[in-house]
């Protein structure tokens, strides 16, 4: 079996703004927010939640990437500005639901780099993700180092984790991560199930 990596990355060096969001209007699960490295906070949640991911960039005004890669095979990532998703790529759109993609889903899946490059703020090399990504969609089988490159191309930090895999304590998965005894944990907390979402002021 291959690696499963989910981990979020908010463009923003203000790790209270980001912990404060994730206190005020996390509800189902808990997560773990990693200290800003280059430019970025990254949290990993217990859960799954694009919506929060959509909310955290309108409220906070930044950039947001959602990052995945599904037992080494598949890599995912949808990007958020302003409220807004953006850009999203699937390398393989379809393949763990068996439905039937339609064309027009297939193309926004493609990943569209131009559409966020301009709003970090640092120089990259548009022409090799958009290399990467081409490889990706190409590849039937695992992807290899693809997804650490592309990662490494937009300098996500411990972008190939997740919270199974901090919480497990296992020092294997544990070894190349940065600045873990950094880490904030906020636990799961079961009463505020009934709650849903808290508005951020």
């Amino acid at each position: 079996m291959g690696a499963f990596f989910d981990s979020v990355h908010v463009l923003s060096e203000n790790i209270i703004d980001v912990q404060e969001y994730i206190e005020h209007n996390i509800g189902q699960y808990g997560c773990y927010i990693a200290p800003p490295i280059n430019g970025w906070t990254t949290i990993f949640l217990m859960s799954d939640d694009s919506k929060l991911c959509c909310d955290i960039s309108k409220q906070l005004k930044t950039l947001v990437f959602e990052i995945k890669l599904h037992d080494d095979d598949i890599f995912y990532y949808s990007c958020y500005h302003l409220g807004n998703e953006i850009d999203a790529f699937d390398s393989a759109p379809g393949s763990l639901s068996n439905d039937d993609i339609s064309l027009s889903e297939k193309q926004r899946l493609k990943g569209s780099p131009h559409k966020w490059t301009n709003l970090l703020p640092f120089p990259i090399d548009v022409q090799r993700v958009n290399n990467i990504l081409e490889e990706m969609r190409a590849s039937e089988m695992m992807l290899g180092l693809l997804p650490e490159e592309f990662c490494g191309l937009l300098y996500l930090p411990n972008a190939l984790t997740s919270y199974e895999y901090i919480a497990s304590d296992d020092p294997e998965f544990l070894k190349e991560i940065t600045q873990l005894d950094k880490f904030i944990h906020i636990p799961f907390n079961a009463d505020r199930l009934t709650t849903g979402l808290i508005s951020y002021v």
